[in-house]
């Protein structure tokens, strides 16, 4: 029996460890309500602090139907400026995942439009190792992610 179990547990050790998944996935986030936002106007900078609740849209189900609380941080000057914040994505599981974005938005006469990157950090539940890059971009109602990931 103890040289069974010796066996045993030699094979599980030399067992691969199971491979993380690794894709490109593409997610829209459709912007939802403003929960808060703080703005102040000095020396032609507005400076801003926003969180929103979003949805996110995507063919990977893994993916699609997320609600998004997102925080960000926008320096405009002229319509244009840095832009950056972080987020908690809630999946239809239950199981979160974070991820970080910077970029630039830029505003001409009524649109505004964003672009830059986003990073994957972690999570709960199936997403606690997740990890990637990609960019986004944007318009004032929805912004688009491409990212290589890895959970």
């Amino acid at each position: 029996m103890k040289l069974l179990l010796t066996i045993v547990t030699c094979l599980i050790a030399t067992l691969p460890a199971t491979a993380a998944e690794k894709k490109t996935i593409s997610w829209s986030t459709q912007f939802g309500p403003v929960l808060q936002r703080s703005e102040v106007k000095v020396a032609g900078h507005v400076m801003s602090v926003q969180t929103r609740q979003d949805v996110t849209s995507s063919s990977d189900p893994d993916w699609d139907g997320a609600v998004f609380v997102v925080s960000g941080v926008a320096d405009v000057v002229d319509g244009n400026g840095p832009i950056s914040g972080c987020g908690t994505r809630t999946h239809k599981n239950g199981d979160q995942s974070f991820v970080c974005y910077q970029g630039t938005t830029r505003r001409s006469g009524d649109t505004v439009a964003a672009e830059g990157a986003v990073e994957l950090r972690g999570g709960t539940g199936k997403f606690a190792n997740l990890k990637g890059k990609g960019t986004f971009t944007g318009t004032g109602k929805s912004a688009t992610v491409t990212a290589e990931i890895e959970y």
